[in-house]
């Protein structure tokens, strides 16, 4: 008796999957990596291709910000009073 995965069913799973994959990379990974590459330039959203290499600058000055830290600590309340109380 042989157990396993033969060459037939496993086309059949590659096939069932390939459509999943895409779509994840597609809504998920592509955004992420966009985002990631996004934070290191000047990027004007409403003109593509606008923006220069700036590196963490984007990430100093939003450290530097008032609004950012006030937004941090009503999102740290709202999540954990949301936790404890369910």
């Amino acid at each position: 008796m042989k157990f396993g995965i033969n060459t037939t069913n496993r086309l059949l799973i590659v096939t069932m999957l390939a459509p999943a994959i895409v779509l994840i990379f597609l809504f998920i990974l592509f955004p992420i990596i966009r985002l990631i590459f996004l934070s290191f330039t000047d990027t004007h959203l409403m003109r593509a291709n606008s923006g220069n290499f700036i590196g963490l600058k984007n990430v100093s000055y939003i450290l530097r910000d008032i609004y950012f830290w006030q937004s941090l600590k009503v999102t740290i309340i709202y999540t954990f009073s949301t936790v404890i109380g369910s």
